[in-house]
């Protein structure tokens, strides 16, 4: 899944626009599935706008151990889980993103609604980038022309107090993903 467009392996556009045609002659509404809370860990927005998700510049566990596959096909960045995902030792809450050319590493968080372990397929976005807000909000409109119906994964995770409780909780409360805690913000804030 890339940019929420019909692969041409399954006929593209043209392909979609008859299966929709088709089902509603037959009273068939078609829905489709949407993820505004975060991408996979590869994705197109992860290549262009690495600077649209929740990141550090540094592992906040000394820990952790990135000596692990290249997950990213792309020839300047590379997309790295924590090693010990792999022997399930351990479920990190970041993966490494690191730009091949450059040398720019970051630290990348996974999604994660508070309840469990982090999502390890994916990035988890910014939501204080106000670029980000827009592009998603832009998404949903461009999905919202093709389907009379989406379902929003994860959707519950983008309500303010979720967001903040999970990625920038309020100072002294912990917080409910390890080690945002020192990234906490007021109500007010």
């Amino acid at each position: 899944l890339d940019s929420y467009t019909i692969a041409n392996e399954l006929g593209g556009d043209a392909a979609y626009s008859v299966l929709r045609d088709r089902c509603w002659q037959r009273g068939i509404r078609l829905a489709s599935d949407m993820v505004p809370n975060h991408t996979g860990v590869v994705s197109k927005w992860m290549v262009e706008h690495p600077d649209w998700f929740v990141q550090l510049p540094y592992p906040p566990f000394p820990s952790y151990d990135f000596n692990s596959a290249d997950l990213s096909e792309h020839p300047d960045i590379g997309i790295y889980l924590e090693k010990h995902y792999y022997d399930r030792t351990d479920a990190a809450v970041v993966f490494k993103w690191h730009h091949l050319r450059n040398g720019v590493t970051r630290y990348i968080y996974h999604g994660n609604d508070g309840t469990s372990m982090p999502w390890n397929d994916t990035a988890q976005l910014n939501y204080l980038n106000p670029q980000v807000r827009e592009a998603v909000i832009q998404t949903i409109l461009e999905v919202a022309r093709r389907f009379p119906i989406i379902r929003f994964d994860a959707a519950m995770t983008l309500a303010k107090r979720h967001y903040q409780r999970l990625w920038y909780p309020e100072p002294g409360s912990g917080g409910d993903i390890p080690s945002r805690a020192e990234y906490g913000l007021t109500k007010a804030q």
